[in-house]
C-alpha cells in the first residue's frame, strides 16, 4: 500500500495495519512458511510414489536463466504500463537483501 492510501485510512484501520506488519510480523510469517514447507517436504519424502529432487548449486544456472527471462519480461510489461520496472525490481531485491540480513 502506498503512503497516500495509508494516510487516507482511519486511525483505527492504520492501527490494525501497524499492529500486523513490520519486521516482527514478517519474521512470524516466515517461520509459519518454513514450518509448512518442512511439513510438506517430510510428507512428500515419506511417500513411495513421489521423489524429492534437489538441484545442486553448480546445476542451477539454467534455472536462473529461465527466471531471469521471466523477470526481464515483467520489467518490460511494467514499462509498457508507464512504470520503471527495473527500478521496482531493484528496490524489491534490495529490500529482500536488507531483511534477509536482519533475520539471519
Amino acid at each position: 500500500m502506498n503512503q497516500a492510501t495509508y494516510n487516507r485510512l482511519s486511525p483505527a484501520l492504520q492501527k490494525v495495519i501497524d499492529d500486523n506488519s513490520g519486521l516482527q510480523e514478517a519474521q512470524r510469517i516466515g517461520r509459519v512458511m518454513d514450518e509448512a514447507e518442512a511439513e510438506v517436504i517430510e510428507t512428500v519424502a515419506s511417500r513411495d510414489d513421489a521423489e524429492m529432487i534437489y538441484i545442486a548449486q553448480k546445476d542451477q544456472k539454467p534455472w536462473q536463466a529461465a527466471a531471469d527471462k521471466t523477470v526481464q519480461q515483467w520489467i518490460g510489461d511494467m514499462k509498457t504500463r508507464g512504470m520503471d520496472g527495473q527500478q521496482l525490481y531493484d528496490d524489491a531485491m534490495g529490500l529482500v537483501g536488507k531483511y534477509t540480513r536482519q533475520t539471519q
